[in-house]
This record gives structure tokens, sequence and C-alpha cells, in this order.
């Protein structure tokens, strides 16, 4: 980041200087502790006394009037476009449970899982070598052989 000299400043609180480079400035000031705090230290006592000369003595009242008042508003869009969207959405969802598109994703999951998608040849699949389908088949099986080899084999339950 290349910082601006005090005498650049100087200028730039004299509006002396225009076009890109005062652009420039103005977008440094927003992101430079130790540029704003160069700019601030060129404002002197005489320029703080011209600006008061041009605001009115109630600009501070009026700025905090505003800033209070636009604290109880909501920002963003208004209620009515907000319905729209919510209406849009509604529309949409009915007519895909119309023509069924809910249900065939329904459908369609438990076959998934198997294995047996239709449409699609048989074959092994994997996604990345990490999920295979029929992985809840696996699951169930294993945890059955699991709960078998803890079972006892004499037929009776376990502490007694």
């Amino acid at each position: 980041m290349t910082h601006f000299t005090e005498g650049e400043w100087e200028l730039f609180s004299q509006n002396e200087i225009d076009g890109h480079k005062r652009m420039v400035m103005e977008d440094h000031l927003m992101e430079c502790n130790l540029c704003m705090n160069r700019y601030l230290s060129c404002i002197t006592g005489e320029k703080a006394d011209s600006a008061a000369e041009i605001l009115s003595l109630d600009f501070t009242a009026a700025v905090m009037g505003r800033i209070s008042a636009g604290n109880g508003k909501k920002h963003g869009r208004n209620d009515r476009s907000r319905f729209a969207y919510y209406a849009a959405a509604a529309c949409i969802t009915i007519a895909l449970t119309g023509m069924g598109v809910f249900q065939q994703i329904m459908d369609i999951i438990p076959h998934m899982t198997e294995g047996k998608i239709p449409g699609v040849e048989k074959t092994e699949f994997k996604l990345d070598g990490v999920v295979r389908f029929g992985w809840s088949d696996q699951l169930m099986n294993k945890t059955l052989t699991l709960v078998d080899a803890i079972k006892p084999k004499d037929g009776r339950e376990a502490g007694h």
C-alpha cells in the first residue's frame, strides 16, 4: 500500500487536487488509518470554523434525527415484493407437486441405495471411492454379524 505525504493531504484538504487522484485519495482514506491521521492533522481550527459557517446550526441534530428515524425501518425489499417471491415459490412448488416430480424422487431413493437405478446398467458405482450403492444393506449385515458375535451361543441372555 502506498501512502500519501502530509503535503499531498494538505493540498487535498484545500481542494487543490482534481480528477482521478482525488478519487484515489478518498478511497485510500477509507482503508488507511495512518493517512487518515495525516489528513486530520491538516485540518486546522480555521478550516473547522469556515466549515461551521457553511453548515447550519441544527446540522448535527438533523443528522441524528434521521439516523434515529432510520433505525425503525426495515432495510431491503418491501413487503409487496417479498410476498410476490413467496407466492412465486408456492406456485412452483404446487406445479412440481402436480407433475409428480417429488413422488418420482421419493420412488428412486430406495433404488439408489440398492444400486438398482432404472435406466442405468448394473455396475458397481463409487463416488470418489468413498460411498457405494447398497451401503445401508452392508451396514445392516455387518451390524447383525457383530451382534451375533456378542450374543452367547448357549441360548442364555447376557448377564444371567
